[in-house]
């Protein structure tokens, strides 16, 4: 058989074998001189050649074995040994060994994890653990062997006790969502940022995020300023990284620690599907006892938009949504340089929200600074983001100069007269 052996503690199993001819002939127990500890093996099968195969346990070496596991101390709240006591049989030619085993007593030891430092503490990765549903095939392994509950957000303990309840520290996590930009144009991109705050007095251990993504986006990738991240699928099930994202996935942030007043951020980038709200949630757990569970959920509910020309500008703000060359009259053009002699020679940089994907430039003069409500126009339809204008004031007077950018939904200085 090969049994499934997974977020367990198999630690300081000790192995003894008995000398008959040891102790006068009385015999006694001596250490296996393989090894005092021998925690799995397999009997009756060359050494090495079959192994069994834990994941996610504590040993007490983890030679041979899957890197998963580790090996130190699970620092028990009270851990002990049991005694064995063995005679020979002499009625049965001294081929019969008697064993007293003790203590045999449920309050001998207290298998609770004692503290966070423990080698067991969060390193359950149970194949049927899933994160904030805990384990849905098997719910008896949703609480401990004193009924304690496991976690169904923060990754369980290995072993049969979770940490004790008594060196849960007391404190405040926070989460906060928000999504950009709201509303949002259809099949374009939507950054959702999930914040994570200690606002406790003490650093907490074990801190995680579980963030349930919209339904109908999908996860293009997501980056954790602390820890990291795994995905749960809505389709495939199971744990661990998946190569790509799907609509519904639950993103989970392992943060870790993380100390007094300190942040933690996820930002991951979606792209809506489909028309309508977008409904995100995100739940902050930790191995705490926290004082104000109201804050450890949040959410967010931004709404796609129809595009129908594909432009990223959703068609309730398109000046021109069926077309995908533009969507909105250009803003300002920017670093306007005037040089020349005889004349004015013009430089500038193209707005940075061009509002189309190709601008024509009209140049306007006006006598009057800050009024070009009956400027002329100079120049128009340029293609190029500069001009000279061969025109010199008279003396005594001045000219005052406006570049103003333009495409099929208007132009950028909307008091300035339209060129031809």
């Amino acid at each position: 058989s090969d049994p499934v052996l997974e977020d367990s503690i198999v630690w300081h199993n000790r192995s003894y074998y008995f000398d008959l001819n040891a102790n006068a002939g009385f015999g006694s127990l001596f250490p296996n001189p393989a090894g005092l500890y021998q925690d799995l093996k397999v009997t009756q099968t060359p050494t090495g050649t079959e192994l069994l195969d834990p994941q996610y346990c504590v040993l007490t070496s983890t030679a041979g074995y899957a890197g998963t596991n580790v090996s130190g101390d699970p620092l028990f709240v009270l851990s002990y040994f049991n005694d064995l006591k063995t005679a020979k049989v002499v009625d049965e030619a001294g081929n019969n060994v008697s064993v007293l085993y003790s203590p045999l007593s449920q309050s001998a030891g207290e298998y609770h994890l004692s503290t966070t430092s423990s080698s067991a503490f969060n390193l359950g990765r149970s194949q049927y653990w899933s994160p904030g549903v805990g384990y849905p095939a098997y719910p008896d392994l949703g609480s401990d062997y004193d009924r304690q509950y496991r976690p169904r957000f923060v990754y369980p303990d290995a072993g049969a006790d979770e940490l004790h309840p008594a060196f849960i520290p007391f404190g405040n996590l926070q989460v906060q969502m928000s999504a950009v930009p709201d509303p949002v144009a259809v099949n374009q991109p939507l950054t959702i940022a999930v914040t994570v705050t200690n606002a406790g007095p003490d650093p907490v251990d074990g801190v995680v995020a579980v963030t349930q993504l919209p339904g109908t986006a999908l996860l293009n990738g997501a980056v954790a300023s602390q820890g990291t991240l795994s995905i749960k699928s809505s389709s495939r099930g199971g744990n661990g990284h998946a190569a790509q994202f799907v609509s519904g996935d639950t993103l989970y942030s392992d943060v870790g620690t993380l100390l007094s007043g300190a942040t933690a951020t996820v930002m991951m980038t979606v792209t809506p599907t489909a028309v309508g709200p977008q409904p995100s949630s995100s739940v902050v757990d930790g191995v705490v006892e926290d004082t104000a569970p109201a804050d450890n959920t949040a959410d967010v509910a931004p709404v796609a938009m129809p595009d129908a020309d594909g432009d990223a500008a959703y068609d309730a703000i398109d000046c021109k949504p069926n077309d995908s060359t533009v969507w909105s009259a250009p803003g300002s053009v920017g670093n306007l340089t005037l040089g020349g002699i005889q004349g004015a020679s013009f430089a500038w940089l193209p707005p940075a929200a061009p509002g189309s994907t190709t601008l024509a430039y009209d140049v306007l003069r006006s006598a009057l600074p800050g009024d070009f409500s009956s400027a002329t126009c100079v120049a128009s339809n340029l293609s190029a983001a500069s001009a000279t204008v061969p025109e010199v004031p008279p003396a005594g007077t001045a000219y005052f100069y406006l570049i103003s950018a333009k495409n099929a939904c208007g132009g950028s200085v909307a008091q300035a007269p339209a060129c031809p």
